[in-house]
């Protein structure tokens, strides 16, 4: 299969009421001293979601039916609009230019990864945007 992704957005109604957010695998190992030894399974979160919460009537169920159905299960990703992280900064803050850095010029390198960080302090996430949403972007 060439590319298992629909450039398609989960009806936008149910997904705004829905809950989820990254999720990571972290498995924790007691050792016979007490102590524990932790081991982060994925190198980066992955998102799930329940638009179960979003779904108020049967309009709404027929839509995530017919959605469902479309991408065949869980067969082709698609696009889902996360109420809580969509944006470059903060939800009650203006976007700016300053927001995320995504890097220092050189004067040789012309590309740089879009990448959005978490937290700022002992050790900030970087997580690469690889899909964005086209004209949603803004370089300063």
């Amino acid at each position: 299969m060439a590319d298992a992704f629909h450039e398609v957005l989960f009806p936008l109604d149910v997904s705004l009421r829905g809950s989820g957010g990254p999720q990571r695998l972290t498995e924790i190992v007691t050792l016979a001293s007490g102590r524990e030894h932790r081991n982060g399974r994925w190198a980066d979160s992955r998102r799930r979601y329940d638009a179960g919460f979003g779904v108020r009537g049967l309009d709404a169920l027929h839509a995530v039916l017919a959605f469902f159905e479309e991408r065949r299960g869980r067969l082709y990703g698609f696009r889902y609009r996360d109420r809580v992280d969509f944006r470059s900064g903060p939800p009650g803050r203006a976007i700016g230019p300053l927001d995320q850095p995504l890097g220092t010029g050189d004067g040789a390198t012309a590309a740089f990864a879009l990448t959005k960080s978490y937290g700022s302090g002992f050790a900030p996430y970087r997580r690469r945007i690889a899909k964005p949403v086209s004209g949603s972007v803004r370089v300063a």
